[in-house]
């Protein structure tokens, strides 16, 4: 699997913005469409690649097996976790559909269901 970085967008990218400047767009940009998906919107990506949303579920019991009595429990969210899911919708590319988006974001998805379990609520079931 390929990753990549604020550089190798960079160095792509073909205008005369500074790699700081070019970087805090990203990180601007990112920010907001973080926000939106945890306000419970669909974020719809360019080109026709679908689309990404957060969804809640409740773990089966297979999979509590494995886990510790207060990771069980999930009293704050009323038993659901949560997972960003992208959406391979009207993909014109067949070849992209076998790649998964991969979350970078668990931590701050968990600080906020913590603070605030209510939050939980806003998101689609699965």
């Amino acid at each position: 699997m390929y990753s990549y970085t604020y550089k190798d967008f960079y160095k792509s990218y073909d205008g005369d913005v500074s790699f700081k400047q070019f970087k805090q767009i990203l990180m601007a940009v990112f920010k907001e469409v973080f926000e939106a998906l945890f306000n419970g919107h669909q974020v719809s990506l360019p080109y026709r690649l679908g689309y990404l949303e957060m969804m809640k579920y409740k773990p089966n019991e297979n999979t509590l097996a494995y886990r510790t009595l207060e990771e069980q429990e999930n009293h704050h969210t009323d038993g659901y976790k949560v997972s960003l899911k992208w959406r391979k919708v009207a993909i014109k590319n067949v070849k992209l559909t076998r790649f998964n988006f991969v979350s970078t974001i668990n931590k701050e998805i968990g600080r906020r269901l913590k603070a605030d379990g209510s939050l939980i609520y806003n998101f689609n079931t699965i």
